[in-house]
């Protein structure tokens, strides 16, 4: 099934800090992503419904210990997330609910943007050079 990777397609997502779990809205802007065409990945349905509103580091981490991606795009697209997309916000058990908040939408509003760019950048130059080679 067709998975929203970096970002949900519900506009928000959940932060692990220690036992208890949070929910907050992506910031301004951020969510128009989840429609991009490099959003997406492709993975087993029951995997899709278990990382629901995951934040990306956290579907890193799941995918790493449970999914095997049978896709060569994906496989792919998810290497360059996972290789790029860094650093995350540290989120202690200690913070506040604020303050884990707080970090986050820090990264969505300072760095988050580069960096998918940079991704999407490399997504296009993999896929060209593909196609490149399978016409040659």
């Amino acid at each position: 099934s067709i998975e929203h990777f970096v970002i949900n397609d519900k506009g928000n997502y959940s932060i692990n800090v220690g036992s208890r779990i949070l929910e907050d809205k992506y910031p301004s802007g951020i969510g128009v992503n989840s429609k991009s065409l490099f959003n997406f990945i492709f993975i087993p349905q029951k995997h899709n419904n278990e990382m629901d509103n995951m934040l990306l580091c956290d579907k890193m981490d799941y995918i790493e210990k449970n999914v095997e991606i049978n896709c060569e795009y994906s496989q792919m697209a998810y290497d360059i997330f996972k290789n790029n997309m860094k650093p995350f916000p540290v989120i202690a058990a200690s913070d506040t609910d604020d303050e884990a908040k707080k970090k986050w939408r820090d990264y969505y509003v300072n760095d988050f943007r580069n960096q998918y760019a940079a991704c999407v950048k490399l997504i296009v130059e993999n896929v060209q050079y593909k196609f490149h080679n399978m016409m040659n």
